[in-house]
C-alpha cells in the first residue's frame, strides 16, 4: 500500500524540513495500525503551490513522539503556527526524493487535475 501525507506550509515549514532532513516524522492521527514498514509515502504540500513534493518509505511505525528513534528529526523548530497540541503519535520515514518545484519535477495539483483518471478527484 502507498500513503499520501500532507504538510501545510501555513502551519509548518515543510519545504525546509524536507530539504534539511533525510529522515522525517509526520503526524499519524488515523490509520495507525494500517501502516507497514517499507511502504511508500508521498508527501503532499498544501496551499497555493500544492503538489506531491517528496517520496519516502516507512521506517518507523506510528509511535508516541517521546519514544521516536531520532528526536532531533522531529523538526519542532519548524512550526510556523503552534500546533495545538503537537501531534502525539508520529510516523518515521526515510525520504528518497524531494522535488520542491515544478522545475525539479514535483507533481503539481494542476497536472493531477488535467489527468484523465486522477482529474476526477478533488485535489
Amino acid at each position: 500500500m502507498s500513503w499520501i501525507l500532507q504538510g501545510n506550509p501555513k502551519r509548518f515549514a515543510i519545504d525546509d524540513y524536507l530539504s534539511s532532513y533525510l529522515y522525517i516524522y509526520r503526524s499519524a492521527p488515523t490509520n495507525q495500525r494500517d501502516f507497514a514498514l517499507a511502504e511508500r509515502v508521498f508527501i503532499w504540500r498544501a496551499g497555493e503551490q500544492a503538489g506531491a513534493v517528496a517520496i519516502g518509505r516507512v521506517q518507523e511505525l506510528p509511535v508516541a513522539r517521546h519514544s521516536v528513534r531520532y528526536p532531533e528529526a522531529l523538526g519542532d523548530d519548524l512550526w510556523v503556527s503552534t500546533p495545538s497540541p503537537p501531534p502525539e503519535v508520529v510516523l518515521g520515514m526515510a525520504i528518497e526524493e524531494f522535488r520542491g518545484t515544478p522545475e525539479e519535477g514535483m507533481l503539481t495539483r494542476t497536472a493531477l487535475q488535467a489527468h484523465p483518471l486522477m482529474g476526477k478527484h478533488s485535489w
